[in-house]
């Protein structure tokens, strides 16, 4: 798809193909989708420009940066997001070539926001081992036998829940088939194929828990059972978001954890924590989960949150949790319902 930068001429905006420009590398430093919302911050912003009754040409840098300032609290004020006011800073370097040392006021006002939005923000911890084996057993019990399968595989893989509800049957190859290679790993029992992740495409996560990779074989070959032509290439979990999201939230409430503000998200914090407090190397969990830098990764590990939900525990569930991990697979293959479509 050709990707559109609107530049202010006058009184009309020339379009330009990014795919066609010489300058295709840079548009290339980051994500179609990312893109995308350059454009539509620019465009918002060249809009506030002109009721303003002037062009954006027609600026100094030092004069766009006041007016910046100006729409950034705009934007505050009406209850925008703090990445629409990111993403308008970062649009305007890339489509004018201004550096970004001239919009040293926006800047300010970008961090002000965001120290403001911080004291406001509700913290999502990471989820841990007996939470979500709770959490997973009663999504079964509930009947939500699909959902429970993709809530231990996210946490293993560290999933983003869009990754999860993409993926199909043909995403998952386990150990033995040709595909993998001769040099896969010796723990490596089977590998998710990411199709398309925040990160790029064609991505993959290894899976190293017998318990997860023998629960997912088994919900396979029941899918493929229930097939009429023995061949299923649609969704593995027949699950969107939004409907995992709602099951999510019904069980977390089930267990009255919803003021820990749990969400799907807390499993890739979670798998990432528990692998970083069972002394993974950091280069492995960085690998694992996608992350470009320690820096990236260090959001998601979150140690202290986690030692401290270990106490929102009862005993009676700490206690049930554990001994419900160590028979995981024969618990949960008793909800599995005949046919899972």
């Amino acid at each position: 798809m050709l990707l559109v930068v609107l530049l202010d001429i006058d009184d009309h905006f020339i379009t330009t193909s990014m795919s066609s420009s010489r300058d295709y590398l840079i548009p290339a430093s980051v994500a179609a989708s990312t893109h995308r919302k350059y454009d539509r911050a620019f465009r918002q912003f060249v809009h506030f420009i002109r009721q303003h009754r002037r062009r954006l040409r027609q600026l100094t840098p030092l004069q766009i940066d006041q007016y910046l300032v100006r729409y950034i609290h705009q934007l505050h004020s009406t209850g925008a997001s703090l990445s629409s006011a990111i993403y308008t800073l970062s649009s305007l370097v890339r489509h004018t070539g201004i550096s970004s040392s001239s919009f040293h006021r926006s800047q300010l006002s970008i961090r002000g926001w965001s120290r403001l939005h911080a004291r406001s923000r509700r913290h999502r911890p990471p989820l841990t081992l007996e939470v979500v084996t709770l959490l997973s057993i009663c999504m079964a019990k509930s009947g939500y036998y699909n959902a429970a399968i993709a809530t231990l595989l996210s946490f293993h893989c560290y999933l983003r829940i869009n990754e999860m509800a993409q993926l199909s049957i043909n995403d998952i190859i386990f150990s033995g088939d040709g595909r993998l290679g001769s040099s896969i790993g010796s723990n490596v029992l089977g590998t998710v194929r990411l199709a398309v992740t925040k990160t790029g495409t064609n991505q993959s996560v290894t899976i190293t828990d017998v318990t997860i990779c023998n629960l997912l074989r088994k919900l396979i070959e029941s899918q493929l059972i229930s097939a009429t032509t023995g061949v299923h290439s649609g969704s593995l979990f027949h699950l969107s978001a939004s409907s995992y999201r709602r099951i999510f939230h019904r069980c977390i409430d089930a267990f009255g954890w919803g003021d820990i503000n749990y969400t799907p998200h807390s499993l890739r914090h979670g798998g990432a924590t528990r692998d970083y407090m069972l002394n993974v190397a950091t280069h492995s969990i960085m690998h694992r989960g996608r992350w470009m830098s320690e820096k990236a990764l260090k959001i998601y590990v979150q140690v202290g949150s986690v030692l401290l939900l270990d106490t929102r525990l009862s005993r009676e569930q700490f206690d049930a949790a554990t001994l419900l991990y160590s028979h995981l697979e024969s618990v949960m293959l008793s909800f599995q319902p005949k046919h899972v479509n």
